[in-house]
């Protein structure tokens, strides 16, 4: 069967897919900027590759130490249970969720997200 150009649009850049739904190109695309910016596998890219590091100068202790304050919150509720699992919400590009993972402190981890990146 042929390849759909609406099969692709995760592929696509967010605003250029509505750009193109616009013109016709592709189906309807109800984009919402805060809710589908991440569908972007380019924009993930960024994110994990130099946006992230940006955030220390907002303030935000880094990646390092804000996995280990997660470690920490689980550690309470986790450390006497056998089979533990943690499910990171919103996971994004699950650069936490593979920290856990790779810890080997819980049984399984669960990543979820809205987008496919």
């Amino acid at each position: 069967p042929a390849l759909s150009l609406d099969t692709l649009r995760v592929f696509i850049p967010p605003p250029l897919r509505s750009a193109m739904a616009t013109a016709g190109v592709l189906q309807s695309d109800d984009y919402v900027p805060m809710r589908d910016l991440f569908t972007s596998p380019s924009v993930s890219f960024a994110y994990e590759r130099g946006w992230r590091q940006g955030f220390a100068q907002a303030g935000f202790p880094g990646a390092d130490e804000e996995y280990d304050m997660v470690r920490k919150y689980f550690e309470d509720v986790t450390k006497d249970v056998e089979g533990s699992t943690v499910v990171d919400m919103s996971c994004a590009t699950g650069l936490f969720t593979r920290r856990l993972a790779k810890s080997n402190d819980y049984n399984r981890v669960i990543a979820c997200d809205y987008s496919e990146s």
